[in-house]
């Protein structure tokens, strides 16, 4: 697993389950369209309601799943320490975009699926509407139908190779792939679990897999402050990109994220409506927002500080006759939220 040093850019993975795990062809009635479940249960969650963040996002994707009786456990991975209250943005920057999107249903082969090729056109829409462009030059689709670029083993590399060398500082950029995956034995020996993940092109029976090694060699070579955002809809997805944080949709991280934000959401309201409870105030602070980030904080940190700042009850509270005697019980927190909010 790469360390965050080694990744300098601001990644962030969504994968449809975990490495063990499979993934399935399924019927979005939604679209009425074949798709993956993954992609399915992404694109009914990102629908729902405004400002999305990316724990309501990934617990709606959970929910999603599990009431369609899938069993996956979709898991978000990233290359930098995460706050998962925050908002769920695929073009963040104010820079280029580019996109790489794949879709193999392998027509015709014993491996044949269904909707991967949806999959991606679903997604070129998804992300036009975000304010990508869909010129050639910023945008990528590879398909195994007529009328496409084929993804072969060698248009992928290739496409991996050109989102890596086009990004750049302040660029956003994003990577889907709907298709089959693998686990497939390592090679070099940097697995602990002897395993190495995979991709399968369209032309893996001739050319063979991309291993999660030469992803890895692409992420390595994106610049800081590029943005990537990907979503990768296969089997045995989980570390396919060897990030260093990740968070999974188990059942008890499910709770605990809940758990925590009662305990953020309790503490505001209670000093918003005057009930200042300093001890309580703390905990949503340090604690109850540290539990929703990759991997769990120890202690302060100013970006969850910074998150909580921003909060429309503390405004309120900031703002009220009671502002003072806030600040001043929160000791050193006190002056920052007064800065985060201004004068």
């Amino acid at each position: 697993m790469a360390h965050a040093k080694q990744i300098p850019a601001d990644i962030v993975m969504i994968s449809g389950c975990k490495d063990e795990q499979v993934s399935y062809d399924v019927y979005d009635p939604a679209s009425k369209l074949r798709g993956g479940a993954c992609t399915s249960a992404f694109f009914a969650s990102i629908n729902k309601g405004k400002d999305k963040t990316l724990v309501t996002l990934m617990d709606s994707m959970y929910s999603n799943l599990k009431a369609n009786n899938y069993d996956q456990l979709p898991q978000l991975s990233s290359s930098y320490e995460l706050n998962m209250a925050s908002s769920v943005e695929v073009n963040k920057n104010q820079g280029k975009t580019k996109a790489l999107l794949i879709g193999i249903n392998y027509t015709g082969t014993d491996a044949q699926l269904d909707g991967c090729q949806n999959d991606a056109l679903r997604m070129k829409e998804y992300l036009i509407s975000k304010g990508y462009s869909s010129e050639p030059t910023h945008m990528r689709v590879l398909l195994d139908k007529p009328g496409y670029d084929q993804p072969t083993f060698a248009a992928i590399k290739e496409g991996l190779n050109w989102l890596a060398s086009s990004l750049k500082r302040g660029d956003s950029g994003f990577l889907h792939y709907s298709g089959h995956g693998g686990s497939i034995a390592d090679d070099d020996g940097d697995e602990e679990d002897g395993m190495d993940e995979a991709l399968f092109p369209c032309d893996f029976k001739t050319r063979g897999f991309i291993r999660d090694d030469e992803i890895l060699i692409m992420m390595k070579r994106l610049p800081k402050g590029a943005q990537l955002t990907s979503l990768m809809d296969c089997c045995h997805s989980g570390s396919i990109f060897d990030l260093p944080y990740q968070f999974k949709m188990q059942p008890d991280n499910v709770e605990t994220v809940h758990a925590s934000a009662a305990a953020a959401q309790s503490a505001l309201a209670s000093f918003a409506g005057g009930n200042i409870d300093p001890a309580a105030i703390m905990a949503a602070i340090t604690g109850a927002g540290g539990i929703a980030s990759l991997p769990a904080a120890q202690g302060f940190d100013f970006g969850k500080l910074m998150t909580l700042g921003k909060h429309p009850m503390v405004k309120m509270a900031l703002a009220s006759p009671l502002g003072p005697v806030l600040i001043k019980l929160l000791g050193p927190f006190g002056p920052i939220l007064q800065m985060i909010n201004g004068p």
